[in-house]
């Protein structure tokens, strides 16, 4: 009779596995859920000014073959406005291609006769290039309904350094869904605070205590501008100093996991795949 009790025991415990195993996969990867990557065309436009003081170029993503196709139109309209208007959000005017590219050479003409009129002769010298900015994209996850892209623009007007802007997007191809930063985590789970002391422990980790003492001082945020990418979770811009712009910590998934801080339904669910994984399930 002993023995018959433990082999339903086992059977138990066999069958309660099974039930969780399933329960995280339907709550991680609904049957909704496509693991097809979308197809993706780049698209790129290229323009000197009349001029010729300044060339730009901008590269950004369209998809194709979704099954909704007023979300593709939806999507492909924000991904070209994004790439094109990408200072928008340092309060620059959206302009077209053309009009970006003539406002450019308007000032650059201006300053070039400004120094020669004042007879800077080493000055002048400096702006005797083009002036450019290019505009580029990067996909770093395309699976599970989940688009994550990295675009970044690099401008360099001959001023001291040149100006880079980073700008990290995660997109439901599905549902047309921008994500925001709160939609990578569990609401109520004191997550900003968590991925605070998980900047500082990989600061720690990568720069040393005297950088992440800097950041627990100084440049704590509430909230990070963040891309998703297999390699975790990147944190961009976290301090001002252009020396220090290179610092650019990567919260693992492994952390982000045990920290409990995942939002199961948002983008970050990617990441969860390896607790599937680890416990013999698919995903």
């Amino acid at each position: 009779m002993g023995a018959v009790w433990q082999k339903l025991s086992l059977v138990h415990q066999v069958l309660s596995l099974i039930a969780v195993l399933l329960t995280v996969t339907l709550l991680v990867f609904p049957a909704s859920v496509s693991a097809k990557p979308v197809q993706i065309v780049k698209v790129k436009q290229e323009r000197y000014s009349k001029n010729r003081l300044c060339h730009y170029t901008y590269q950004y993503p369209q998809l194709k073959g979704l099954s909704n196709k007023k979300v593709e139109r939806k999507l492909n309209t924000f991904l070209k406005q994004q790439v094109i208007g990408i200072y928008a959000s340092l309060g620059e005017p959206v302009l077209s291609v053309d009009q970006e590219v003539e406002e450019c050479g308007r000032k650059a003409l201006e300053t070039k006769e400004a120094l020669k009129r004042r007879g800077e002769a080493d000055e002048l010298s400096v702006f005797d290039g083009l002036y450019f900015r290019k505009v580029y994209y990067d996909i770093k996850i395309n699976k599970l309904d989940l688009l994550s892209i990295y675009i970044y623009a690099f401008d360099d007007s001959h001023g001291y350094h040149p100006d880079g802007f980073n700008y990290p997007l995660a997109i439901n191809i599905r549902n047309g869904k921008i994500y925001k930063y709160s939609d990578l985590f569990k609401s109520r789970s004191k997550y900003q605070s968590k991925i605070n002391d998980l900047i500082y422990d990989e600061l720690k980790n990568i720069q040393g205590e005297s950088v992440a003492e800097e950041f627990r001082d100084e440049a704590q945020q509430s909230k990070y501008n963040v891309l998703i990418s297999h390699d975790g979770l990147v944190i961009y811009d976290l301090f001002e100093r252009y020396v220090d712009q290179a610092i650019v910590p990567v919260l693992r998934p492994s952390v982000l996991i045990k920290a409990g801080i995942i939002n199961p339904e948002g983008p970050l669910r990617v990441f969860l795949k390896s607790v599937i994984a680890r416990s013999g399930g698919k995903y």
